[in-house]
């Protein structure tokens, strides 16, 4: 009786008493007690591009003297770094929520970031635990989600980017709760909106805003483009598609005296590269991946290419691009720029802009063979002015542009049967970044269509030196698999059925979902893995049924369209080298839909990446909602086009589809 009497006091004082918090709700950290576990990670966590084959870095679960449950995660630094664990929770936007989490640390130094949780790209939300004498100890606070934020990334790490820490971090009973009160005078941080940290400027210098400068860039593209319409027209060129500038303009066709078309054309292609220059500075880009752009650079003219991979930072990318960082990183040691400085984010940003400059240039010269001059010269500029090309490497700051460039080449010495050197080239852009790999079946298409074993025995041994070769000066301290380890790590990062790629699971609200999750009776994964089956088995039909040459280019352009849209782990940016192969499939089919392909895809793809990098920057999250309708309606955008590829090459097939012989009738241009 006493103990009912009691329950009704305490009960009826909660109601009454000022201060006290009502009850939270359920815990919406998955797995927060790390009960959990598959073989070394616990379920529902993952560690960003690293983890257990980390060599100085350790995650694991032990059994004795959890304070809740049996297990608790231990996190393990053995030298100088810093190492997390995150987990993506769905929030309802305007809300506040109650972080806690019991920690103990040992061995853990005050110089750096302590044993911390909290949300990743919100710095500073959380106390440091450091060294806890063996005890546990209760650490939590209060956050308020922002007016859009639905979801957030939730971490548990020992040290911090930028604050290195070493020793051991433990962690257990990770809880999350939605509040409807907190208790009187709690302090409540903010989880939303911050402005990014300034790039160092020039005096005057604003950081421009993501949205805007993706619009600006879109007019941008029509005042060049329609001013080089105009100023081409001024010289009446009589020349029909397919023919050669003559030596000598006609009087009427000298407008600009000592300034030929080509000329003309030059001053354009060097006008795209100056408008990159100019923008590279004003937004830094993808803080994540600028930030290991610059540190590899540092990295690797500091240790030098032997030791660079045992430096200890976390690295997921290939000999190919340090080389291009290694310059850099020499360049900054040299004139001692600083790690904020407007220049040395130039240099960052400059591999990828001048890929970009010398992949319209090839598209100029194979397509001046075909189409002719003005025809070429548009769809040079077209691909050098395209907002989401510019975008992609001077304002985000990524390097698709730079192992795309030799995988063009490959391309383009396959159309003339150089196959070695194809192979050779395709190895370079390989080892510059992993996603080479999706076009892998259009160089053993065209390597088994030559039928001839001296050809393939060559082609695979020029690969296998020049593998060799290039990561050689990387391997002087590695054992002999090191780069498999590495490409093996690299590819099975971010295990989700899409990572802000919209497409066919972005379409059915599965961004940034676990790939083991179920859809429809099977996991992401596994349906992946039966579309890219499909998807080979698709591309075998469209390259051995065609005779035509430009079976290259559209197979490619198929393969990595249907790869993306059909394929788990896909990232918003794996769409970019369609953009061009679209435009050369058009120049060997003379088939405009080619071109409606290259306007859509680059539609899609430039609000895909600008909004990516405008929530990344201005509310401190990489995902975009799963269940977001602009979204959604972009990945069903992006199904439609490659639905209408699929159609293109069925026509292909049934002899309905391009007319190989409508050379010179593409693109003219008309008084």
């Amino acid at each position: 009786m006493k103990k009912i009497l009691l329950l009704i006091l305490t009960v009826l004082l909660s109601g009454v008493i000022p201060g006290v918090a009502e009850p939270a709700e359920k815990n919406l950290i998955q797995n927060g007690s790390f009960e959990n576990v598959r073989r070394v990670l616990p379920d529902n966590w993952f560690a960003p591009g690293y983890g257990k084959n980390r060599k100085h870095i350790k995650f694991y679960v032990e059994k004795n003297g959890a304070p809740a449950g049996d297990n608790y995660l231990t996190i393990e630094i053995k030298k100088a770094n810093d190492a997390r664990l995150i987990q993506f929770v769905k929030v309802q936007p305007g809300s506040i929520y109650k972080f806690s989490c019991q920690i103990k640390a040992q061995g853990v130094g005050t110089k750096g970031r302590g044993a911390n949780f909290g949300v990743l790209h919100v710095p500073d939300i959380t106390v440091d635990v450091y060294d806890t004498g063996g005890k546990w100890r209760r650490v939590e606070f209060y956050g308020k989600t922002g007016p859009e934020q639905r979801e957030i990334s939730v971490v548990v790490r020992l040290g911090a980017p930028g604050a290195f820490n070493t020793g051991k971090a433990s962690f257990d009973d990770f809880r999350l709760e939605k509040m409807q009160e907190t208790p009187q005078g709690a302090r409540i941080l903010n989880l939303g909106k911050k402005k990014p940290a300034p790039v160092k400027k020039k005096p005057g210098q604003k950081t421009a805003p993501i949205i805007p400068v993706a619009f600006l860039l879109c007019f941008i593209m029509v005042f060049f483009m329609g001013l080089y319409y105009y100023l081409l027209k001024l010289y009446k060129l009589p020349l029909a598609a397919g023919s050669a500038l003559p030596k000598e303009l006609p009087e009427p066709g000298r407008p600009f005296p000592g300034l030929s078309p080509a000329g003309l054309f030059f001053v354009f292609l060097g006008a795209a590269f100056l408008l990159r220059i100019l923008l590279a500075p004003l937004i830094e880009g993808y803080p994540i991946d600028v930030g290991n752009f610059k540190g590899w650079a540092a990295m690797v003219a500091e240790k030098g290419m032997p030791g660079f991979y045992q430096s200890g930072i976390f690295v997921d990318y290939p000999p190919g691009f340090i080389y291009l960082l290694y310059i850099v990183g020499i360049l900054k040691k040299l004139f001692s720029l600083p790690q904020n400085s407007a220049i040395f984010l130039v240099l960052i940003k400059l591999p990828g802009i001048i890929a970009d400059i010398i992949t319209a240039f090839l598209i100029f010269k194979v397509s001046k063979k075909e189409l002719g001059f003005t025809a070429a010269s548009f769809l040079s500029l077209f691909y050098a002015f395209n907002p989401a090309v510019i975008f992609d490497s001077t304002i985000f700051g990524q390097m698709d542009s730079l192992f795309f460039l030799p995988l063009l080449g490959s391309f383009l010495f396959l159309y003339k049967d150089k196959l070695p050197a194809a192979s050779v080239l395709f190895v370079i852009s390989m080892l510059v970044k992993p996603q080479a790999l999706i076009f892998a079946p259009v160089i053993l298409f065209a390597l088994f269509s030559r039928r001839s074993w001296k050809t393939f025995l060559y082609s695979g041994l020029a690969a296998i030196v020049t593998f060799v070769v290039v990561i050689l000066p990387f391997s002087l301290r590695q054992d002999p698999l090191w780069i498999f380890r590495l490409y093996k790590k690299t590819l099975a990062s971010y295990p989700f059925a899409t990572l802000n790629a919209p497409n066919l699971f972005g379409l059915f609200g599965a961004n940034w979902l676990k790939e083991s999750e179920t859809f429809f009776l099977f996991s992401y994964q596994t349906w992946g893995f039966i579309f890219i089956g499909l998807i080979v088995i698709s591309s075998v039909f469209f390259f051995f049924k065609s005779k035509d040459k430009a079976r290259i280019y559209f197979t490619a352009l198929f393969i990595m369209a249907a790869v993306f849209v059909l394929s788990a782990k896909m990232h918003e940016r794996y769409i970019f080298p369609v953009l061009a192969l679209a435009i050369l499939s058009y120049v060997y089919t003379k088939k405009k839909g080619f071109l409606f392909l290259c306007a859509g895809f680059s539609v899609t793809f430039l609000i895909n990446v600008a909004v990516t990098l405008h929530l990344m920057v201005n509310y401190r999250t990489s995902v975009i909602p799963r269940y977001d309708l602009f979204f959604r309606s972009i990945s069903l955008v992006n199904i439609c086009l490659l639905t209408y590829i699929v159609i293109i090459g069925i026509q292909q097939i049934l002899g309905t589809g391009w007319n190989p012989d409508s050379h010179g009738r593409a693109l003219p241009l008309k008084d």
